[in-house]
């Protein structure tokens, strides 16, 4: 599938932030391209065209169609999750993966196992610290795309890890993290034990996509929480490390993409929204996540439903788990899972009495396990948008939509003209030509989609964008900030709708 992502990360240094891990198709960007000399009939519809052009006042320029050519590297190409190698199914829809924590991205090639094609998107928003989000971003993506893989790669890949074999499957971009040498080994080792397991099970039954999306956040959470109970043996330094990444906490919304099926795993409130054009060519708003907090009455009444009736005035006070916590499932914060013996040996020395939670009587009170949906993309289904609850809080699904629309309308008027594919008729070449001009209208400030949003959402107003308002918001101080606006993730991704318009179900 053809994918183009957009993204960018709005906020001042803060507790809370918002990380992105992405893997994007560039479509036959990595291929190479074979120039096909115009025929004269070819040169005469563009006589044509460029007559129609002047007459609409558009910069047009006529490119010859370009078929691209491809040669077969020795390893072919593609990428599945967050550093792990795949071969793509289609050699012309090359996915390149990417890590970024701000707007600028790269990406490169490495060694595959297997043929696929799934992409994994995630958008991921810490509080309590920073620690918890940091490790989320950089493992959970990893453990899911061990959970695809199936049993005899599986195999191969145990093999490669327990020989400690260097073959180039783990890769990140612009990951501007760095883990201490410590926590790295202590990571690899955990996630050997957990493929380890894997490869011992998966061949029992049938895969599920669902299952093995909520397998691989349950595991990591499970980690994360036995990494901070278990002596290391290096020392106090290693525990209270452990101990800050499990004492803080993350909410996730991961994306699976697999041609035209589409996976979404969340926990917590960060949302992914899909934008539709409708059958009358209206902009319509579809979520494909659920939102766990208070907002959410069947989540408020799943947890009341796990906890004596005499908590109930307890378990949800001031909208927030125990009075304390906005999400109502989030990975981490194990101090609203562990039971109170195990916090008050365990993790009030280091962070006093407060660590336990009022009222804290029958734990767990918290959950890693995401609620996962399903949608088969269809060519009405222009792009979606994944974003921390940061964008939410300023604008509504529909309006982001609505906004990434216009924005695409206009977007064409900053690039010169081109034709989308050969062999296109006159009428449908002049419909492009009409929209364009329509697009000159809605001509936007900034050609990232993502950038679009944010400065709407930060500095939008009814009157257009009141850019006083927009730089107010970016310059506030860290002790003010957050009483005005959250940290802002936004990734976007447009879907091929010709690709979806032809693909198998």
């Amino acid at each position: 599938m053809a994918v183009k992502v957009r993204s960018m990360r709005a906020g001042l240094p803060s507790t809370r932030r918002g990380f992105v891990c992405v893997l994007v198709g560039l479509g036959s960007a990595v291929v190479a391209q074979q120039w096909v000399g115009l025929s004269g009939a070819v040169r005469f519809i563009r006589r044509r065209l460029m007559a129609l052009a002047e007459g609409w006042g558009l910069d047009l320029r006529v490119r010859a169609p370009v078929l691209p050519s491809y040669r077969p590297g020795p390893w072919g190409s593609g990428l599945v999750g967050l550093g792990l190698a795949f071969r793509a199914v289609n050699p012309f829809r090359a996915p390149v993966l990417i890590w970024t924590i701000s707007s600028a991205w790269a990406g490169t090639w490495v060694p595959p196992l297997v043929r696929m094609r799934s992409m994994l998107l995630g958008v991921f928003d810490g509080h309590g610290g920073p620690s918890c989000a940091h490790v989320v971003a950089k493992r959970l993506l990893q453990y899911i795309a061990a959970c695809l893989l199936p049993p005899d790669v599986l195999s191969k890949y145990l093999q490669s890890l327990e020989n400690n074999e260097d073959i180039m499957i783990l890769k990140t971009y612009n990951d501007q993290i760095d883990l201490v040498d410590e926590l790295k080994e202590l990571y690899k080792t955990n996630f050997r034990k957990f493929v380890k397991e894997l490869s011992e099970t998966k061949s029992q039954r049938e895969f599920q996509m669902k299952e093995a999306m909520e397998q691989a956040f349950l595991r990591l959470d499970d980690d994360i929480s036995r990494e901070a109970l278990t002596k290391q043996g290096t020392g106090p330094e290693i525990n209270l490390k452990t101990l800050s990444v499990t004492m803080s906490g993350a909410v996730a919304c991961v994306v699976h993409i697999d041609g035209p099926h589409l996976h979404v795993a969340s926990v917590g409130d960060c949302q992914a929204v899909l934008g539709v054009l409708s059958d009358v060519n209206t902009w319509m708003a579809k979520k494909l996540s659920i939102e766990h907090n208070t907002d959410n009455s069947a989540e408020v009444n799943r947890i009341l439903a796990e906890h004596p009736s005499n908590e109930r005035d307890t378990i949800i006070r001031m909208d927030r788990l125990l009075g304390q916590l906005a999400p109502l499932r989030a990975l981490g914060d194990q101090r609203y899972k562990w039971s109170k013996a195990t916090l008050s040996e365990v993790a009030v020395p280091y962070f006093g009495e407060k660590t336990i939670p009022p009222n804290y009587y029958t734990p767990p009170y918290l959950t890693a396990r995401p609620d996962v949906t399903q949608h088969r993309l269809t060519p009405r289904d222009k792009f979606l948008v994944i974003a921390s609850d940061g964008l939410w809080d300023m604008v509504s699904p529909l309006q982001v939509v609505r906004l990434v629309g216009e924005h695409m309308s206009g977007k064409v008027t900053l690039n010169p003209f081109k034709l989308p594919r050969k062999n296109m008729r006159i009428a449908d070449i002049n419909k492009l030509l009409l929209q364009r001009k329509e697009g000159l209208k809605k001509k936007p400030i900034d050609t990232n989609a993502a950038t679009h949003l944010l400065r709407n959402a930060l500095g939008g107003t009814e009157y257009g964008i009141d850019h006083g308002k927009l730089s107010h918001l970016l310059s506030l101080p860290d002790e003010l900030v957050r009483l005005f606006r959250d940290d802002i993730t936004v990734t976007v991704v447009y879907f091929d709708s010709e690709y979806l318009r032809h693909s198998p179900a």
